[in-house]
C-alpha cells in the first residue's frame, strides 16, 4: 500500500475501553508480556486476513497500547493482496503477529512475529512477502491451549454476559428513526435507510438483521450501552454502527456459526473439521463501524469491504476472517489516545494541514480544549519517550488558540527552531492537577507533518 506524503491524514477515532480492558494494566506487551487490550483482533481458533487490508494502530514507547494481532490457534495473512501488520511494516515496528502457526502468503507485509516452534510453525510461502526485520521473529510463544513449555500467556477474554431473548421484535421500517429504550426483545429487524436509536444501558436481542444493502444507521449516546444477542447478528453493506463514535459501545454475540433454519444470511465462516456454515456476526463494510469492544464467543467475525473508514474496535472471539477481498482498514480503538485507565475524554486528532504561506498549521478533531490538550507538539522520527510521557526528547511545542466548540486549534509552529525535514504530531495532555503526575503523550505516527 503506497503511504502518502501530503500534509493529510484520514479520519482518526479514539474510544474509551469498558472496564473489563480498563482494569488491565497499562504496559508494553512484547515477547514476555501480552495484554489484552494490546489486541485489535484476538480469537481462539483461525484468523485470515487475505488482503488487501491493514491495522493500523499505536506505534512505539509512546503509548502504552499497541495493536497486536493473535490466536491461540492459526493465523494466515495474505494471499489475495497487500496485507500489512501494521500499515507501513515492516518499518513501523512493535506490532505482533502471535499464533502459535503463523502462515505468510503472497503479499504480507509484517513488522513481528511471535510463534511456537515446539508444537506450531512459520511458514512463508508466495510472492512480494516482506518479513520482520532481523531479530524480529521470536519462536517461543509460550504457555498456550496447545503448548505448555513456557510462561507467557495469551491473555484471557473479558466476561461474557448470560444470554437472554424476549418474545417481541423490533421492526423498523425502511427509511424509519426508531428509539428504543434498553431491555428484552426478540429479534430486531432493520429496514433500509432506517436509523435505530439507542440509550445508556443493556439491551438483549435474539438476532439483529439488516438484510438490505443500504445507509441504516445504528446511533448511540456518549454514557455506555451494552448489547448482547443469542444467536447471530448480520450487518449489510453501507450501514454503519455507531457513526459517532460513541463511547463504551460493546456487542456481545454468543450464537454458533449456523444457518438457523435459513434466517443467517451471512457468508460461510471459517471452515471446520464439522463443515462450513453462516458466519455468528458479519459487517459487510462500506460503511463507518466503532466499538470499544465486539466479542463473538462461539462463531466467526466475518469482515467485508471496502472500508470507507477504518473500522476501530477489539475484535475477540472464536475465529476471525475477511470475506470480500476488498480493501480494509482495522484500527485500534485507543489509537490516538490511552483512554483505558480514565474517565476523562481525550483530545484526538482527525486531520491537520499547514499554509506553507502563513506557517499557521490548522489540527481538527474531537475533544480539542485545555482540559484534554496540554500542548500541541512535534516529535521527530527519531525521537524518544518513555511510558506515560515521562522522558521526551526532540519535542518542539507550538503555541495554539482553540476554536470555542472543541473542534480545531489553530498552532504555530516556529520555524527557527523547527527545521525543515518529517515530524510527527502528538498531543500531550495536561498535567492532572491532584497528583501532578506527568501527563501521557500521544504521537500518532502512520502520517508524517512535512515542514518544507
Amino acid at each position: 500500500m503506497k503511504r502518502p506524503t501530503k500534509i493529510i491524514r484520514r479520519t482518526i477515532v479514539a474510544l474509551a475501553a469498558v472496564s473489563t480492558l480498563a482494569a488491565i494494566p497499562a504496559g508494553v506487551s512484547r515477547a514476555a508480556e501480552y495484554s489484552l487490550k494490546d489486541f485489535v483482533i484476538l480469537v481462539d481458533d483461525q484468523l485470515i486476513m487475505k488482503g488487501i487490508a491493514n491495522i493500523e494502530c499505536c506505534q512505539g514507547a509512546a503509548v502504552s497500547a499497541r495493536g497486536d494481532i493473535g490466536s491461540r490457534n492459526s493465523i494466515r495473512l495474505g494471499g489475495v493482496g497487500r496485507t500489512e501488520v501494521p500499515d507501513g511494516a515492516p518499518v513501523l515496528q512493535d506490532v505482533a503477529v502471535i499464533a502459535p502457526n503463523v502462515t505468510l502468503n503472497s503479499f504480507a507485509a509484517v513488522s513481528e512475529v511471535i510463534y511456537d516452534n515446539a508444537t506450531g510453525s512459520y511458514t512463508v510461502k508466495g510472492s512480494g512477502i516482506v518479513q520482520p526485520l532481523a531479530g524480529n521473529i521470536h519462536t517461543d510463544l509460550g504457555n498456550n491451549y496447545l503448548n505448555d513449555t513456557g510462561s507467557k500467556n495469551l491473555p484471557d477474554f473479558p466476561s461474557f454476559p448470560s444470554l437472554i431473548a424476549g418474545t417481541d421484535d423490533i421492526v423498523v421500517p425502511s427509511k424509519g428513526n426508531v428509539p428504543i429504550i434498553p431491555g428484552t426483545y426478540r429479534d430486531l429487524i432493520i429496514g433500509s435507510n432506517a436509523t435505530v436509536n439507542l440509550s445508556c444501558g443493556t439491551y438483549n436481542f435474539r438476532r439483529i438483521i439488516a438484510n438490505t444493502a443500504s445507509r441504516y444507521q445504528i446511533v448511540f449516546e456518549d454514557c455506555g450501552t451494552q448489547i448482547n444477542v443469542k444467536e447471530f447478528v448480520r450487518f449489510a453493506h453501507y450501514g454503519s454502527f455507531n457513526p459517532t463514535a460513541k463511547h463504551d459501545v460493546t456487542l456481545y454475540v454468543g450464537g454458533y456459526d449456523g444457518p438457523y433454519s435459513g434466517a443467517n444470511k451471512n457468508k460461510n465462516g471459517v471452515a471446520r473439521t464439522i463443515g462450513t456454515f453462516p458466519a455468528a456476526f458479519e459487517y459487510d463494510g462500506a460503511g463507518e463501524f466503532h466499538a470499544t469492544l465486539v466479542y463473538v464467543k462461539n462463531g466467526t467475525i466475518n469482515i467485508g469491504g471496502p472500508a470507507s473508514t477504518a473500522f476501530s474496535t477489539h475484535w475477540f472471539g472464536d475465529s476471525f476472517q475477511e470475506v470480500t477481498g476488498q480493501a480494509i482498514t482495522l484500527r485500534h480503538p485507543g489509537e490516538i489516545c490511552d483512554c483505558f485507565s480514565t474517565a476523562t475524554p481525550c483530545g484526538c486528532i482527525e486531520s491537520f494541514s499547514l499554509n506553507k504561506t502563513t506557517g499557521i498549521l490548522k489540527v481538527c478533531g474531537r475533544n480539542l480544549n485545555r482540559k484534554t490538550v496540554g500542548c500541541l507538539a512535534a516529535f521527530s522520527p527519531t525521537q524518544a519517550c518513555s511510558i506515560g510521557g515521562a522522558i521526551c526528547l526532540d519535542r518542539y511545542v507550538f503555541d495554539l488558540t482553540f476554536d470555542e466548540d472543541g473542534s480545531c486549534l489553530t498552532a504555530y509552529p516556529d520555524f527557527a527552531i523547527l527545521a525543515s525535514g518529517i515530524y510527527y504530531l502528538g498531543i500531550v495532555a495536561p498535567i492532572a492537577p491532584d497528583t501532578e503526575n506527568t501527563p501521557h503523550v500521544c504521537v500518532y505516527t502512520n502520517y508524517p507533518l512535512i515542514i518544507p
